[in-house]
């Protein structure tokens, strides 16, 4: 049933169903509440409960706080209903996609994560299976995908079809999950972890993001390198204080053209995102003391009134979610949505989990935060949901494999005084009676 509703909610990702009914399809994952709740009367695990349930209620705060901070913005500021609807709709579906991953893992533990990418492989199959009549058949279709994929992501067509944003960015998650952490411990294991790599690979290329097919394999290279250090800790709390400390550096980079100077000075193509935040400078100013819009405002405001003034001829979202967090929370809730994710959060997760946990956490955030700086992820509802499910599910396994080790340890114990007494008499007859 939950690979089934995964299933049917990610085939709203579809272009032709997605323009049709917009994000409803996600609510369909609110019948994972559902079960969850009919296997906690039912069943009752407690005691995954209470693993889970310190890490899930942070998890919790942390979204209710940046919402009543956005509702407060909205009152300050005298928001339009069009923002303030929008930033419900969006608050709306993050909560959903939190509370639907802790539901997973509270049902599943850490096969939560097998059955979720299994249940998005199977999506992002059918959807590549409907599309193919619209653009001449099978065939067709696939010499689209193989021409783009040849051409690095230039593309056409069918190929364009399969450029499913939400969706595509999961496949880095699942990738650095299995090709990392995921348990290893016997063959069909093995096998398991190398079917998962294959699909999301497969998938991944279907999709082409180019940032995120060159970071993965960087990221694994220091995921590794983090389980490897005899206190990862250290270096996992000072990778979240430079995540803290840069975004607001390249904020400012942003806003006085500096990184678009880098970009011109190195070649490198923008795609028109150094247009649209310099268009987006009459909207803010880039200061401690500026206090923020509230949430929805960049989609429902900001872009929407830079198309309609012609000075772009799509509404185009911003490309940064950083600059989009700065605009909508202000300097106050820049430094809760990043102090909080990059700095408490992972302490939290070794307090409640352990270290590997910790380390886990932080690979995740940090192939995430790479895509924040030029793309939309930051509240895609899947994006949210593989980063809060993962690290969740993988501290279940971590607490359950540390049980077992500590009860395989309390399963020895010393020999007894007439055990010991036994044992030396054995060894002076063994020795003629020589004691």
């Amino acid at each position: 049933m939950f690979i089934i509703t995964i299933v049917l909610s990610g085939l709203g990702e579809d272009k032709t169903l997605n323009a049709q009914y917009g994000g409803l399809p996600k609510a369909i994952t609110m019948l994972v509440l559902v079960m969850a709740f009919l296997v906690l009367i039912f069943r009752g695990n407690l005691r995954r409960f209470r693993v889970i349930g310190p890490m899930s209620l942070c998890y919790i705060i942390y979204w209710a706080a940046l919402c009543l901070w956005s509702a407060l913005l909205w009152v300050m500021n005298f928001t339009g209903n069009k923002a303030m609807t929008r930033g419900g709709e969006k608050m709306l579906f993050q909560t959903i996609a939190v509370l639907v991953a802790i539901a997973a893992v509270y049902i599943f533990g850490h096969k939560a994560i097998d059955y979720f990418a299994t249940g998005i492989y199977i999506a992002n199959a059918l959807i590549a299976i409907m599309q193919m009549p619209n653009y001449g058949g099978p065939a067709a279709s696939m010499e689209s995908l193989f021409n783009m994929i040849i051409n690095m992501g230039d593309g056409s067509g069918y190929a364009l079809a399969l450029e499913i944003h939400e969706i595509t960015f999961l496949y880095g998650l699942f990738i650095l999950y299995y090709a990392v952490f995921a348990p290893r411990e016997d063959q069909s294991q093995k096998y398991k972890n190398y079917i998962h790599i294959g699909c999301s690979i497969f998938f991944l290329f279907c999709g082409f993001k180019r940032l995120l097919i060159v970071c993965i394999p960087l990221i694994i290279l220091l995921a590794r390198s983090l389980r490897k250090r005899k206190n990862p800790m250290r270096h996992v709390m000072g990778i979240g204080i430079f995540w803290t400390i840069f975004f607001v550096v390249f904020l400012y980079f942003v806003y006085n053209k500096g990184l678009q100077y880098l970009a011109n000075q190195f070649g490198v193509d923008m795609m028109g995102r150094d247009y649209i935040w310099e268009l987006a400078k009459r909207y803010y100013t880039f200061s401690p003391l500026y206090m923020g819009s509230g949430f929805g405002t960049v989609d429902a405001v900001i872009v929407s009134e830079l198309y309609h003034l012609k000075l772009i001829d799509q509404a185009y979202p911003l490309h940064n979610d950083i600059l989009k967090v700065f605009i909508e929370f202000g300097a106050p809730g820049l430094v809760i949505w990043s102090g909080v994710q990059y700095i408490v959060f992972p302490a939290l997760i070794k307090k409640f989990f352990n270290a590997d946990t910790a380390v886990l956490y932080m690979s995740v955030m940090t192939l995430m935060s790479i895509t924040y700086l030029t793309d939309n992820t930051a509240f895609y509802f899947w994006c949210m949901m593989g980063m809060r499910l993962i690290p969740l599910a993988y501290g279940v396994y971590s607490t359950n494999k540390t049980s077992e080790i500590k009860a395989e340890k309390a399963k020895w114990s010393p020999p007894s005084r007439d055990d010991f007494m036994q044992l030396v008499d054995e060894r002076t007859v063994q020795k003629g009676g020589v004691t």
